[in-house]
């Protein structure tokens, strides 16, 4: 009975999964070797003269390193106007981790983030507050959920999480 499970299974199955491993090598090589050369799209655009604000970071991290021991200071200030602005911070992040080292980088990053949060929080809540009340002046949900939020904040920021009440 247990020598029918034993028996050798038809090599058909490894056949074709040599041939189609075989066709990927094949279609890679042509892909890689014969394909015309040119620039990703992203690196055309970045060598463009509108407004890149990748390259723009990148040269900050340069004038940032070449400050010395004030360049932490002007950092952290640096990545609480991106958090406020909406730039991207994984470049900020990894740069810190290039100009000042993983430990220090990760610290300040962090002490950046923190103040970038709390100043976007502060602009969201008492400088931006009554032209965000007026775009939505009308959606009946978004006045529901500020009026809950004003009766019961942290129950309301605290349910946010779980999923039967998750919006």
């Amino acid at each position: 009975m247990i020598s029918q499970f034993l028996q050798p299974r038809s090599n058909f199955p490894r056949q074709r999964g040599e041939l189609s491993l075989f066709t990927l090598a094949l279609f890679g090589f042509v892909t890689v070797v014969l394909w015309p050369h040119e620039p990703a799209f992203a690196q055309g655009l970045s060598q463009s003269s509108g407004f890149n604000p990748q390259e723009l970071l990148r040269n900050t991290l340069e004038w940032v390193n070449g400050l010395g021991t004030v360049g932490a200071i002007v950092f952290i200030g640096i990545y609480l106007l991106a958090t406020v602005a909406f730039f991207p911070g994984s470049i900020l992040t990894l740069g810190a981790g290039v100009v000042f080292g993983v430990g220090l980088g990760s610290l300040y990053v962090f002490i950046g983030a923190t103040l970038g949060a709390t100043a976007a929080f502060l602009v969201g809540r008492y400088l931006a507050r009554g032209w965000v009340s007026q775009k939505i002046a009308g959606n009946l949900k978004f006045r529901a959920i500020d009026e809950a939020v004003g009766r019961a904040g942290f129950k309301s920021c605290c349910s946010r999480g779980c999923p039967p009440f998750s919006l």
